[in-house]
C-alpha cells in the first residue's frame, strides 16, 4: 500500500503531517522572534514595513490556530480575508474579562477560540490595507523570504525556524514552562486559560 506523501495516519483518519519542514520551539524561542518582528516595525524602511507586519501577522495567526491542536494548512491561513475568520463578538469589551471569538477552520473542521484584542485590531489593520480585505497581499513565497532574512539576526539554532513551527507549537509547554510561570500572579488560575471548542 502506497501511503500519501506529506500525510500522517491519526485516529481520524489520514490527515496533513504536521511535522514536515518546520523546528520546534519553545515559549522563549517564539516570543523573542515576535517581540523582534514587532521592534522592527519602527526601524525599517517604509516599503519594507508593510512586509515585516504581514510576517508579524501570519506568525501571530499561525501561533493563535496551534491552540486549536488540530493540523492546519499554511497556504490556506495565508489566503485568510478579514470575513473568512467569521468574527464573533468583537465589539470592544465591557471589562477586562472579555473576548472576542474568531472561527478559524482547520483540517478537522471549524473551531472558535478567544483571542486579545491586540491580535483582532492587528488584523483587522492589516486586511483595512488591502482592497479585497485579504490579511496577506504579499505571496507566500515572499513572505518566507522576509522571515528567513529576518531569523539570520538570531542565533543560528533559529534559522530553520519557518512559520509551520509556529503552527505547530506545542501548547502544554505553557504550563510547565518554569520562566512562564514564574511571571504568572500566585493567584493565577491556568484553568481560566481559554480553550479551542468545535462549532
Amino acid at each position: 500500500m502506497l501511503f500519501p506523501s506529506g500525510m500522517e495516519m491519526g485516529y481520524e483518519g489520514i490527515t496533513p503531517s504536521t511535522n514536515r519542514c518546520r523546528r520546534d520551539l519553545d515559549l522563549i524561542e517564539a516570543a523573542s522572534i515576535l517581540i523582534k518582528l514587532s521592534e522592527m516595525l519602527f526601524v525599517k524602511r517604509s516599503n519594507a514595513q508593510l512586509l515585516i507586519a504581514q510576517v508579524l501577522g501570519l506568525c501571530w495567526l499561525c501561533l493563535t490556530t496551534a491552540r486549536t491542536s488540530h493540523p492546519a494548512n499554511i497556504k490556506s491561513i495565508h489566503e485568510f480575508t478579514l470575513s473568512d475568520l467569521c468574527l464573533v463578538n468583537t465589539a470592544q469589551p465591557r471589562s477586562s474579562d472579555e473576548y472576542p471569538t474568531l472561527i478559524l477552520p482547520t483540517s478537522r473542521g471549524n473551531f472558535s477560540l478567544l483571542v486579545s484584542q491586540p491580535l483582532l485590531q492587528y488584523l483587522i489593520g492589516l486586511a483595512a490595507l488591502n482592497p479585497d480585505s485579504r490579511l496577506f497581499d504579499s505571496s507566500l513565497r515572499a513572505l518566507r523570504t522576509s522571515f528567513n532574512s529576518i531569523l539570520k539576526t538570531f542565533p543560528k539554532s533559529l534559522h530553520s525556524t519557518t512559520f509551520q513551527s509556529f503552527l505547530s507549537f506545542d501548547y502544554t509547554e505553557i504550563y510547565l514552562h518554569e520562566r512562564y510561570l514564574s511571571h504568572l500572579p500566585k493567584t493565577y488560575d491556568l484553568k481560566t486559560i481559554p480553550r479551542a471548542t468545535t462549532t
